[in-house]
């Protein structure tokens, strides 16, 4: 299979599942086809979106409504 978004978009209901799990969280966006991915391998021309890390799992918890320590 493809690793790049812009091919998986031609079949798009085909590989609904797979897609949605390259995007669920979003660190990278493309400058070329503006798609964005968690993973830049994902993507033609990819750019890190200001403020992402790679580690997110801290993130999660907070918006979850765990405490967070500051």
């Amino acid at each position: 299979m493809t690793k790049q978004l812009c091919k998986l978009s031609q079949s798009a209901k085909k590989n609904f599942e797979v897609i949605t799990s390259l995007v669920d969280r979003p660190r990278f966006v493309c400058t070329d086809c503006c798609r964005a991915a968690n993973e830049k391998k994902r993507l033609c021309e990819p750019m890190r979106i200001p403020g992402t890390r790679k580690s997110q799992k801290g993130q999660a918890k907070a918006e979850a409504g765990s405490p967070v320590k500051e």
